[in-house]
Order: C-alpha cells, then sequence, then structure tokens
C-alpha cells in the first residue's frame, strides 16, 4: 500500500490467491495500480515464471522487496528434517530462488533497489523460531550482503530489515488448528510487547515505511546495510 501511495505499480506475487488479490483491490480502491501473480516462492520454475510475467506487464522492474517467510515452533531437540527443509525452502532457498530469477531483471534496469526482510532472530538467536528459522534468517542477512557487494558498480543497493515481534498473522504452525495457533500468538504477541521499550509491537506500516526509505534517493549512499525494527529491543545488545 505505501509503495502505491508514493506512485509506484506494484506487483504482488504470492503463493496465497486470496489475499493476493485482495491487496491488488486494496491499492485499487486507492486510485493506485497493481496486479497480483501467483507464485510458489520455494519452487525456482514457478518465480521464474513470475519474474517472466512481472516484466511482461510494464517491460521494467525497478524495485524487489523479498518478504516470503513461515516461521516454526519447533526446538532445537525436536526439529524434524521435514520441518527443517520446509522452512528453509520458503526463508531460504526461497530468497535464493527470487536472487536467481528475479533480482537480474531489477540489476540490469541500472538504478535497481532490492530490500530482503529477515528477523530480529538472526542476530538474537531467538527464543520462538526454532532453529530453522533462526538459520534461515541468519542466511538472509549474509545473501543480502554478498548480493550488494556484487551488485553494486551496477547501481544496484540491497539492503536488509530485521523486524521484531510484529503484529500480523505471521507465525501460524500447520500442525495446530486456528485456535490453537490464535491463543498461542496472542500470549506471543503480549509478552513482546512487554519486552518493547517502545511498548508496542512491530506494525506493518513501520517495515513499509523502513521499506520506502531503502529505495529512495534519501538513502543513495547505503547499501549491504541491516537496519533492526525492534522498538529498541536489542539497544544493549549491539
Amino acid at each position: 500500500m505505501e509503495f502505491a501511495r508514493n506512485g509506484a505499480v506494484v506487483i504482488c506475487a504470492d503463493i496465497n490467491n486470496e489475499g493476493n488479490q485482495e491487496t491488488v483491490e486494496l491499492i485499487k480502491s486507492e486510485g493506485g495500480e497493481a496486479y497480483a501473480i501467483h507464485m510458489d516462492i520455494s519452487k525456482r520454475q514457478s518465480v521464474r515464471e513470475a519474474g517472466e510475467k512481472a516484466m511482461a506487464i510494464k517491460n521494467k522492474l525497478t524495485i524487489l522487496i523479498n518478504g516470503a517467510g513461515v516461521g516454526s515452533t519447533s526446538t532445537l531437540e525436536d526439529c524434524s528434517d521435514e520441518e527443517y527443509d520446509r522452512v528453509m525452502d520458503i526463508n531460504l532457498r526461497g530468497y535464493f530462488n527470487s536472487v536467481m530469477e528475479i533480482a537480474p531483471y531489477v540489476v540490469h534496469s541500472g538504478v535497481g533497489r532490492i530490500v530482503m526482510i529477515s528477523s530480529s532472530t538472526a542476530k538474537s538467536g531467538g527464543h520462538q523460531g526454532g532453529p530453522a528459522y533462526a538459520a534461515s534468517k541468519g542466511g538472509v542477512i549474509s545473501m543480502m550482503r554478498h548480493c550488494a557487494l556484487n551488485w553494486a558498480k551496477k547501481n544496484c543497493r540491497v539492503n536488509c530489515i530485521c523486524p521484531g515481534f510484529a503484529d500480523t498473522p505471521f507465525g501460524y504452525d500447520p500442525r495446530q488448528t486456528k485456535e490453537e495457533n490464535e491463543a498461542r500468538l496472542q500470549i506471543m504477541k503480549n509478552n513482546a510487547a512487554k519486552a518493547m521499550p517502545l511498548g508496542r509491537l512491530c506494525m506493518p506500516e513501520d517495515i513499509a515505511g523502513i521499506c520506502m526509505f531503502l529505495v529512495t534517493d534519501e538513502s543513495a549512499y547505503v547499501t549491504g546495510y541491516t537496519i533492526d525494527a525492534t522498538g529498541g529491543r536489542y539497544i544493549y545488545n549491539t
């Protein structure tokens, strides 16, 4: 929404077709221009096809926001191979697929701006996400830095945002019922808000604002950088 309000043509690529279309309709209701493309970020072929469809819309891509992700409730002691693969396939391999199949269009525009969404868990080790989630989000930061170094000479800036606990539906565990998920997440949100020096959770609008900063000329000399959006939670650990 924030990008559309600032004049960008928005292409929403997601596996959730209903949510995708809902976002597009919201943007259009405010007079913006938006398109929905089905994409399974864990499958490279699907990402390749999504990139081709996106390019066909305007024949140009200048901004890429990598924001797909899943959580996990597995602990270090009970994380199965299947759970580890599920999380890594989306949170890290998915970003790799996007870097390989969509980012080149952005880089070749000559004014590319890429933002990758990691997590504060990548730095803190986390208490809720489990080993797969922590590892995947740490990998996102390293991937961002590698991309930033490689594409700097092509005037493509790549940066990362590490949100703290956010007030979003993210974190649903497919092994739990809807009621179990909602009860667990509400407890986590309440506890997290109390731990934040600013006294509240991270909101989607907080992340959108940082994304806008990172893709505009206000951050023209910033690349390879990670911005923490944690409400001051880790001030004493930095």
